[in-house]
């Protein structure tokens, strides 16, 4: 077959999806979308994560912004250092909830996890400061 034809096939089926469109919005697929901004605005500090993808979670030097967290598998988690002074060098069973090195301020692990389980995290320059972490 001839390449014009194709083209006028390719053409008209484009052309078909978008007039069915707008006649017809009602069938296509809703697709919900937020912000970052409003993300953020929903869940500043960390918890419950419920509201949306991300859980923001701070580090004081001494402390977690909060001592328990739970979160759906595949969402996201960033623990950020707050501290002037302080590294962040965290440790946990889970490999990547787990810094390599000692985090300055306002440097922030982001993760994804997958798997689901009971995770403590703690700081290795604190061990005081202690995180759950619950992935359901």
């Amino acid at each position: 077959m001839k390449p014009r034809f194709w083209i006028f096939l390719l053409f008209t089926f484009v052309a078909g999806f978008f007039v069915h469109a707008l006649f017809f919005p009602q069938f296509l697929p809703q697709i919900k979308t937020t912000s970052a901004k409003n993300e953020l605005e929903k869940n500043p500090a960390g918890g419950n994560s419920d509201a949306g993808l991300y859980t923001y979670i701070n580090f004081d030097g001494d402390n977690f912004s909060v001592p328990y967290v739970a979160i759906k598998t595949g969402f996201y988690i960033a623990i950020t250092n707050k501290s002037k002074s302080k590294l962040m060098w965290l440790e946990s069973e889970n490999s990547l909830l787990r810094t390599n090195r000692g985090y300055g301020e306002s440097e922030r692990l982001e993760t994804i996890l997958y798997e689901k389980g009971t995770f403590e995290v703690y700081s290795k320059l604190n061990p005081d400061a202690k995180l759950t972490v619950v992935v359901k």
